[in-house]
């Protein structure tokens, strides 16, 4: 998302190869015209949500720098969560809660299952907060920048792993067994295998606690995830 190029003037004079993509047309002409001497740049009209990155990558790996646009954050963390083998870093800027909601710790109750995703695949680091008066036009919030540093894989099924979290978030101020009743067959017998009390809230588990959770349901043939 390079948008009228601020940032990407910075990135391209280090000489690192550059690589963006702007999903809005006019921006693209614009980009391409502004940045036609630089060799080392490459820009592709694409939807970040939808583009491909496994093939444009492949075995390299890639430094994400983007100042996503607010209303995709969701959705944009949880596609770099599941490609996080492509990428060295990711520093991102977010709306301040957003961040504040991806470190949430158990317990807290900011914490939820953008929360927990997150928390499995990145070690977040929160850099700097950016003031409303740093933008045309003004926006009514604060921004914060974190670094997100991808962690190994410790999960085979990242669909099951969000399918478990969607279910058991569903209705965050019911219990851990209200919400899972509803989707899995033998909610009460996996609680208690994996020694969770079922009248917990789903805020309060550990990053432990799910992937545990996780593991026993994939054991489990009673208890299928989709």
């Amino acid at each position: 998302g390079p948008g009228q190029g601020a940032l990407t003037k910075w990135l391209i004079e280090t000489g690192a190869e550059v690589f963006a993509l702007e999903a809005d047309s006019e921006l693209y002409n614009v980009l391409n015209e502004k940045f036609a001497f630089a060799s080392n740049f490459q820009l592709v009209n694409a939807d970040a949500l939808k583009f491909d990155y496994s093939s444009f990558i492949g075995n390299r790996k890639a430094v994400l720098v983007s100042n996503l646009p607010y209303n995709i954050s969701s959705p944009i963390l949880r596609l770099f969560a599941g490609r996080r083998e492509h990428f060295l870093r990711l520093v991102l800027m977010l709306q301040k809660e957003v961040v504040e909601r991806v470190t949430a710790p158990a317990s807290s109750s900011n914490r939820g299952f953008l929360t927990v995703l997150c928390e499995e695949a990145f070690v977040i680091k929160k850099l700097f907060d950016v003031a409303p008066g740093s933008f045309f036009p003004r926006p009514k919030i604060l921004s914060t920048v974190a670094c997100f540093k991808p962690k190994e894989k410790t999960i085979s099924d990242y669909q099951k792993f969000e399918g478990l979290l969607s279910k058991a978030f569903s209705q965050p101020r019911k219990t851990l067994l209200n919400n899972l009743k509803n989707g899995f067959s033998n909610a009460q017998e996996l609680l208690a295998a994996a020694g969770i009390n079922p009248k917990r809230r789903p805020e309060t588990l550990t990053l432990d606690e799910w992937i545990n959770l996780l593991h026993l349901s994939e054991e489990s043939a009673a208890f299928p995830i989709k």
